[in-house]
């Protein structure tokens, strides 16, 4: 009987789990074409971000040196991009909080409805599935130690000239404004630049991901194998 009785709530907690990511990817719909914002403490700059924290827009005042240093605009910028991606986050939590109050109620009593054993794999089969998932898990974490490695703390110049940019991963962890430069370029100038910094951030990351999967050929096999066993 206990046999029995953990085998249906583990189907209950499948079901369960499946209601759960229809909901979320419901939300990711949703918010597919949401908008957040989010300005530094001056008011001065304001970014606007899109589906996933991406940058859509920043503005700067012109009359932005009547609210601080020039070395303290790239902190603004990313103090500006920082609040609007926690805003988004915010409308996220929000979604998926109502996603999950309208979730169906699923049986999980010990009359739960589970498949029948010719549709279940075999203990052989199990096994031999949770070994590859965790050799894929295994190699993973190799491979994202060396995403890691490889883009921890490299350093550029904006296309304009205008930052000298420091990357964290995916993201700029810092613009170091060149005062000289800014003081001959207009806002929307700057804003352009600084843009193309932060959006590029991604795209460089994807084009290290290429690089290092070349490094480590195994992935191809990994993604596969996940494909296969999810």
């Amino acid at each position: 009987m206990t046999d029995n009785f953990d085998l249906d709530s583990a189907y209950g907690m499948v079901a369960r789990l499946r209601g759960m990511a229809a909901s979320l990817e419901a939300v990711s719909s949703e918010l597919d074409s949401s908008e957040a914002t989010g300005s530094d403490e001056t008011g001065t700059v304001t970014a606007t971000v899109g589906h996933g924290g991406t940058l859509k827009a920043l503005v700067i005042s012109e009359d932005w040196k009547r609210a601080f240093d020039p070395s303290q605009l790239g902190q603004a910028i990313l103090g500006a991009l920082r609040k609007a991606r926690a805003e988004f986050a915010g409308q996220f939590a929000d979604a998926a909080e109502r996603a999950a109050g309208n979730s169906p109620v699923v049986n999980t009593s010990s009359t739960y409805e589970r498949p029948r054993s010719t549709e279940l794999p075999s203990m052989a089969e199990l096994t031999e599935r949770i070994s590859a998932l965790r050799s894929a898990n295994d190699e993973m974490d190799s491979y994202r130690e060396a995403v890691r490695s490889e883009l921890a703390g490299d350093t550029a110049t904006s296309p304009a000239g205008y930052f000298e940019v420091r990357y964290n991963g995916p993201t700029v962890a810092s613009l170091t404004a060149d005062e000289y430069r800014l003081t001959f370029a207009s806002a929307a100038e700057i804003a352009s630049d600084a843009t193309t910094v932060i959006i590029g951030a991604r795209d460089r990351l994807n084009t290290r991901d290429e690089i290092l999967a070349a490094r480590f050929p195994a992935i191809a096999a990994i993604q596969q194998r996940l494909a296969e066993d999810a």
